[in-house]
């Protein structure tokens, strides 16, 4: 999934697509959630600041890593 999401956004830098990513960033899966967050933060879309937030609190340490480093 991870790839694939990479690719995508490297393709499409459309908003709709980083509204996906949005609703990626609270999916259930920790890599798909984690890979979402870390290209929001590349995307530097001041929109989508809230959801880089919410994953700062999130429970799995690992996506608070990466919104840290997003």
């Amino acid at each position: 999934a991870r790839l694939a999401i990479e690719a995508i956004s490297k393709l499409d830098r459309s908003s709709a697509w980083r509204g996906e990513l949005a609703q990626l960033a609270t999916h259930a899966d920790r890599d798909v959630r984690n890979t979402a967050v870390e290209q929001l933060g590349e995307a530097a879309d001041k929109k989508h600041i809230g959801v880089l937030l919410t994953a700062l609190e999130h429970d799995d340490w690992s996506t608070r890593q990466t919104a840290v480093s997003a």
